[in-house]
Protein backbone atom coordinates (compact mmCIF):
# COMPACT_ATOMS: atom_id res chain seq x y z
CA UNK A 1 0.00 0.00 0.00
CA UNK A 2 1.64 3.46 -0.70
CA UNK A 3 2.06 6.02 1.99
CA UNK A 4 -1.03 8.06 2.83
CA UNK A 5 -1.12 11.41 3.93
CA UNK A 6 -4.13 12.85 5.98
CA UNK A 7 -5.51 16.13 5.62
CA UNK A 8 -7.45 18.33 7.54
CA UNK A 9 -8.89 21.58 6.59
CA UNK A 10 -11.40 24.26 6.86
CA UNK A 11 -11.56 25.87 3.64
CA UNK A 12 -11.34 23.86 0.31
CA UNK A 13 -8.82 21.37 -1.22
CA UNK A 14 -7.53 20.94 -5.00
CA UNK A 15 -5.52 22.98 -7.76
CA UNK A 16 -8.51 25.25 -8.74
CA UNK A 17 -10.01 28.16 -6.59
CA UNK A 18 -13.88 26.84 -5.66
CA UNK A 19 -14.91 29.23 -2.91
CA UNK A 20 -16.05 28.84 0.39
CA UNK A 21 -19.39 27.57 -0.04
CA UNK A 22 -20.81 25.46 2.86
CA UNK A 23 -20.37 22.13 1.06
CA UNK A 24 -19.52 21.52 -2.24
CA UNK A 25 -18.62 18.38 -4.11
CA UNK A 26 -16.18 17.83 -6.52
CA UNK A 27 -13.76 14.67 -7.74
CA UNK A 28 -10.52 15.31 -8.04
CA UNK A 29 -7.22 12.25 -8.44
CA UNK A 30 -9.96 9.67 -8.74
CA UNK A 31 -10.99 10.26 -5.18
CA UNK A 32 -14.20 12.00 -3.76
CA UNK A 33 -12.75 15.72 -2.21
CA UNK A 34 -14.68 17.47 0.10
CA UNK A 35 -14.77 21.51 -0.20
CA UNK A 36 -16.49 23.52 2.92
CA UNK A 37 -15.32 26.01 5.45
CA UNK A 38 -17.52 24.62 8.94
CA UNK A 39 -20.95 23.69 9.91
CA UNK A 40 -23.58 26.14 9.64
CA UNK A 41 -24.97 25.22 13.19
CA UNK A 42 -21.85 24.08 15.51
CA UNK A 43 -18.93 26.21 13.68
CA UNK A 44 -16.68 23.44 13.68
CA UNK A 45 -14.67 22.25 10.50
CA UNK A 46 -16.40 19.98 7.90
CA UNK A 47 -13.27 18.95 5.95
CA UNK A 48 -11.52 15.94 6.61
CA UNK A 49 -9.76 13.49 3.86
CA UNK A 50 -6.91 11.17 2.97
CA UNK A 51 -4.85 11.95 -0.30
CA UNK A 52 -2.43 9.93 -1.35
CA UNK A 53 0.98 12.36 -2.38
CA UNK A 54 3.07 11.16 -5.67
CA UNK A 55 0.14 9.93 -7.18
CA UNK A 56 -0.16 12.83 -10.29
CA UNK A 57 2.42 14.67 -9.56
CA UNK A 58 2.94 17.23 -6.84
CA UNK A 59 -0.28 17.80 -4.74
CA UNK A 60 -1.44 21.43 -3.68
CA UNK A 61 -3.86 21.61 -0.14
CA UNK A 62 -5.27 25.49 -0.21
CA UNK A 63 -6.36 26.47 3.47
CA UNK A 64 -8.22 29.92 3.68
CA UNK A 65 -8.94 31.64 6.53
CA UNK A 66 -12.21 34.40 6.41
CA UNK A 67 -12.39 35.57 9.81
CA UNK A 68 -16.06 34.94 9.89
CA UNK A 69 -16.02 32.23 12.86
CA UNK A 70 -13.36 31.69 15.05
CA UNK A 71 -13.25 27.90 14.54
CA UNK A 72 -9.50 28.11 13.79
CA UNK A 73 -8.07 30.71 16.57
CA UNK A 74 -5.73 29.98 19.44
CA UNK A 75 -7.67 31.76 22.24
CA UNK A 76 -4.90 31.23 24.23
CA UNK A 77 -2.74 33.12 22.44
CA UNK A 78 -5.15 35.89 20.87
CA UNK A 79 -4.32 39.31 21.91
CA UNK A 80 -5.69 41.21 18.28
CA UNK A 81 -9.95 41.36 17.49
CA UNK A 82 -10.99 38.25 15.99
CA UNK A 83 -13.82 39.91 14.43
CA UNK A 84 -16.56 37.40 13.18
CA UNK A 85 -19.08 40.17 12.41
CA UNK A 86 -16.42 42.58 10.18
CA UNK A 87 -15.00 39.27 8.77
CA UNK A 88 -11.73 40.17 10.24
CA UNK A 89 -8.33 40.67 12.47
CA UNK A 90 -7.36 43.96 13.46
CA UNK A 91 -6.54 45.35 17.16
CA UNK A 92 -8.10 45.67 20.26
CA UNK A 93 -9.24 49.73 21.17
CA UNK A 94 -6.24 51.23 22.62
CA UNK A 95 -3.71 48.78 21.75
CA UNK A 96 -0.60 49.58 19.17
CA UNK A 97 -0.08 45.64 18.66
CA UNK A 98 -1.54 42.26 18.85
CA UNK A 99 -0.67 38.68 17.90
CA UNK A 100 -3.74 35.92 16.78
CA UNK A 101 -2.39 32.18 16.14
CA UNK A 102 -4.03 29.37 15.00
CA UNK A 103 -5.07 25.76 15.70
CA UNK A 104 -3.66 23.35 13.31
CA UNK A 105 -5.21 24.10 10.34
CA UNK A 106 -3.94 21.04 8.37
CA UNK A 107 -1.63 17.99 8.45
CA UNK A 108 0.08 17.45 5.70
CA UNK A 109 3.15 15.82 4.80
CA UNK A 110 5.95 14.52 2.83
CA UNK A 111 9.82 14.70 2.01
CA UNK A 112 9.68 18.21 0.84
CA UNK A 113 6.28 20.22 1.38
CA UNK A 114 6.24 23.81 0.22
CA UNK A 115 4.35 26.48 1.54
CA UNK A 116 3.21 29.60 -0.03
CA UNK A 117 1.02 32.73 1.90
CA UNK A 118 -1.50 35.30 0.68
CA UNK A 119 -3.03 37.54 2.25
CA UNK A 120 -5.66 40.81 1.88
CA UNK A 121 -5.35 43.32 4.42
CA UNK A 122 -5.90 46.96 4.95
CA UNK A 123 -2.32 48.46 5.96
CA UNK A 124 -2.25 52.11 6.78
CA UNK A 125 1.12 53.97 5.78
CA UNK A 126 3.30 53.42 9.12
CA UNK A 127 1.46 50.18 10.26
CA UNK A 128 2.90 46.96 9.40
CA UNK A 129 1.58 43.15 9.78
CA UNK A 130 3.82 40.28 10.27
CA UNK A 131 3.18 36.94 9.23
CA UNK A 132 4.68 33.42 10.18
CA UNK A 133 3.96 29.23 9.68
CA UNK A 134 4.58 26.69 12.10
CA UNK A 135 5.29 22.81 10.59
CA UNK A 136 5.41 21.60 13.76
CA UNK A 137 2.24 23.00 16.07
CA UNK A 138 3.87 26.04 16.90
CA UNK A 139 7.04 24.48 18.43
CA UNK A 140 8.85 27.28 16.27
CA UNK A 141 7.95 29.23 13.76
CA UNK A 142 9.54 30.92 10.61
CA UNK A 143 8.69 34.30 9.03
CA UNK A 144 6.63 34.43 5.26
CA UNK A 145 5.60 37.22 3.21
CA UNK A 146 2.72 37.23 1.24
CA UNK A 147 2.95 36.17 -2.13
CA UNK A 148 6.35 34.05 -1.50
CA UNK A 149 7.13 30.47 -1.07
CA UNK A 150 9.11 29.09 2.28
CA UNK A 151 10.27 25.40 1.48
CA UNK A 152 10.21 22.45 4.59
CA UNK A 153 11.98 19.21 4.57
CA UNK A 154 10.55 16.41 6.09
CA UNK A 155 8.05 18.89 8.35
CA UNK A 156 6.03 17.13 11.44
CA UNK A 157 2.96 18.51 9.06
CA UNK A 158 1.22 19.66 12.30
CA UNK A 159 0.46 23.13 10.26
CA UNK A 160 -0.14 26.77 12.19
CA UNK A 161 -0.25 30.51 11.36
CA UNK A 162 0.75 33.25 13.73
CA UNK A 163 0.00 37.07 12.56
CA UNK A 164 1.43 40.04 14.79
CA UNK A 165 -0.39 43.27 13.81
CA UNK A 166 1.49 46.43 14.59
CA UNK A 167 -0.22 50.22 14.26
CA UNK A 168 3.52 51.56 14.45
CA UNK A 169 2.84 55.77 13.91
CA UNK A 170 -0.38 55.26 12.00
CA UNK A 171 -3.42 57.20 12.98
CA UNK A 172 -5.50 53.90 11.85
CA UNK A 173 -5.30 50.26 12.89
CA UNK A 174 -4.15 47.73 10.17
CA UNK A 175 -6.54 44.81 9.45
CA UNK A 176 -6.29 41.51 7.74
CA UNK A 177 -9.18 40.25 5.80
CA UNK A 178 -8.21 37.08 4.43
CA UNK A 179 -5.31 34.59 4.94
CA UNK A 180 -4.67 32.07 2.84
CA UNK A 181 -2.00 28.78 2.49
CA UNK A 182 -0.69 26.85 -0.43
CA UNK A 183 0.81 23.56 0.99
CA UNK A 184 2.52 21.63 -1.90
CA UNK A 185 3.68 17.88 -1.40
CA UNK A 186 7.13 17.38 -3.61
CA UNK A 187 7.50 14.20 -2.81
Amino acid sequence: MAPRTEIRLVALIGLAFVGTGLLTWGVWSGELAIFGDSSPTTGTPTTSLTVNPGTIGPETVLFQEDFVNAVSADATKLTARWDVEAGNLSLEPGTTTGLAQSLSVATVTGSQVKVAMDAQAFLPNGAQISYAISANGGVSWDPILPGRAVSFENPAGDWRWRVLLDRGSAALNPALDQLSLSFTIED
